[in-house]
Order: C-alpha cells, then structure tokens, then sequence
C-alpha cells in the first residue's frame, strides 16, 4: 500500500482547442509551412512549386500531421499540399500522352499523399484510442487503489485500537481482582478507602458516592467527585423518597437512559444500585455513580456495575461479621 501512495499523480488529460472539429494547432502548422515554402520557393527558386524535388518536401508536413494529429488533420495537409502544388502549375499534357497517363502524372504526388495520410493518420488514432483507454483504465485502478489503501488505513487503526482495548481490558481486569482481593482482608473502618479504589478501577466515574442503610435511611457514607457545598445531590434517602424504595425494596439496578429509571433517579446519577450481600441477599448499601464519560455508559459497563455493587456489599458484610465476631471472643 505504501508502494501505491507513493506513485506520482498522472495529470489529467488537456482538452485540445478545435476549430470546426479540427486541431487549432494542426491548422497553424499547416498554414505557417505553406507560407516558409511558397516563400522559400517564390524568392529563391523559379516557383514551380519544387516540383523537380524528389522525394516533395510538401510530404513533411502531410506525414507529420498523420504522425501527430490522425486522418483529419493530415487530409487538411493533402488538400493544402495539393492545392499548392497544381493551382497554377498544373504540368501540360505530352504530345504522345494519352489522359489517363497525364491525371496519373499530374496527381501521383497527391495520391500518395492521400494515400500516406489514411494510412498512417489511422494507425495514430488507433494508438491513441489504445493510449485514452489504458489511462482510463491506470485511472481507475488509481481510485481503486486510493480506496484499498484508505480502507486498509481505517482497518490498521481499527486493528491498534482493538489492541489498545483488548490490553486495557486486561490490565483491569487484574487492577480489578487485586483491588477486590484487597477490600476482602479489611476491617470495616478500612473498607471505604478500598472501595474507592475498586470504584476507580471498575466504573472510572467523575463523581461518584456510596451510601449505607442506616435503619430506614440511606445515608452518604462516602463521595468522590462533589463539590465542596455540593446542593445538587442529596446526602440521604428516607423510606418514603422512590429511589429508596426501589434500591432496598426492589433491589433495581437504576439506568438514566431507561426513561422508567429516570423517573426513579430524578437527577440523582447516571447509575444507581443496591449493595448486596451475595449470601444472604441482604441489602447493605446503594452505590451511584453521578457523572462519568458518555461513551463508557455501555450494557457491558452496566453489567460491571451490579456484580461490582455486589461485591462491594458482600466486603461489607464480610468485614462487619468479622468485627462482630473479634467483639464476641470468637476464634
């Protein structure tokens, strides 16, 4: 592909300018030769037209018109050769010559011209019939290739992208396990600091908060992201306030773009679940997460979320019956 982008741009094609279906530049050669000629032989020789001159110099303008321009052009040539050569200066007829011997003298040099023209002006126009279609055809091999090359360009980004996920993927998946791992052997009063890590690392919101069932309240335990005198969220949810009755009574995990959740959010956050303790699927908790890239709200982050709600519930759970359990004297 780079070989491709690297070949040199063909200019189009001119149009050449035509008079009455004629080479404009064909007519002025014609037209200059015959006058340098009939000059030439006006003012330095007997004007007889070169008629002694074998073979005639009127052939170089004839072939070259055949040569150049293609039949049109080069009959033009014959018929001003032509004209040139007998207007005026028709050679008489012998006294023993029959007519037809006499046309076939007078014309021979026209006919051959005639003849020269066809031949050769058809043989350029098939060249450069065959040379306008092989460059029609290198054209669109051109676009062709353009279009393989933007579309292999595209493929190759693609490609580095999906690497790019696929090892970021990978790398959060073992910051997530080492994180959970982590937040598993804490204490209660340490849960929090690791599960702001586990929040980072999973969801990467830009404001986020967590809060705990406090008997028919949940009340903010902890937030990242908020403002000093954040006004625009609330600090806690009673019994009566929807959303709290559909985290702990329903126990749903709330969409922002699922317009029934959104009812329920009111502008609270983009996500918000229950923390659940998996064993006893008691409910510990509500993780919401307020503000977060646009993009990253997909049905995979979704997923992530509720199964990270849980695992953030059962720590939880997990550290307060552990401190319970040092409290009693139990092994």
């Amino acid at each position: 592909m780079a070989d491709v982008a690297s070949l040199p741009d063909t200019p189009p094609a001119k149009a050449p300018k035509l008079l009455l279906g004629l080479r404009q530049a064909a007519l002025v050669e014609i037209t200059l030769f015959f006058a340098v000629a009939l000059s030439v032989d006006l003012l330095f020789l007997d004007f007889e037209r070169f008629a002694a001159v074998k073979p005639h110099p009127f052939w170089a303008i004839v072939l070259l018109c055949a040569v150049q321009y293609g039949t049109s052009e080069a009959l033009v040539a014959v018929a001003a050769a032509s004209a040139a050569l007998l207007v005026g200066n028709v050679p008489p007829q012998g006294f023993e010559e029959d007519l037809y011997a006499w046309l076939l003298r007078a014309t021979l040099d026209p006919l051959l011209w005639a003849i020269a023209a066809v031949l050769f002006g058809e043989l350029q126009g098939r060249m450069r019939r065959e040379r306008d279609r092989l460059r029609d055809e290198i054209e669109q091999s051109r676009r062709r290739e353009e279009v393989i090359a933007a579309a292999y360009r595209r493929l190759d980004l693609r490609r580095e992208g999906l690497e790019a996920r696929v090892a970021g993927q990978l790398r959060t998946v073992f910051a997530i396990y080492n994180a959970a791992k982590g937040i598993e052997r804490m204490a209660a009063d340490q849960i929090e600091a690791g599960v702001g890590d586990l929040v980072r690392t999973v969801m990467a919101p830009r404001r986020y908060s967590l809060f705990l069932l406090r008997g028919e309240t949940l009340a903010l335990a902890m937030n990242e992201g908020w403002d000093a005198d954040e006004t625009r969220y609330a600090a806690s949810f009673d019994g009566q306030s929807t959303l709290f009755q559909a985290i702990v009574g329903s126990r749903r995990t709330l969409v922002a773009a699922l317009a029934a959740d959104d009812a329920v959010l009111r502008g609270e956050g983009l996500l918000a679940a229950p923390l659940l303790n998996v064993d006893t699927q008691e409910v510990i908790g509500m993780l919401k997460i307020e503000e977060m890239g646009f993009l990253d709200l997909t049905a995979t982050t979704i997923e992530n979320f509720r199964l990270l709600c849980e695992w953030i519930g059962t720590a939880y759970a997990n550290a307060a019956r552990g401190t319970a359990a040092r409290g009693t004297g139990a092994p």
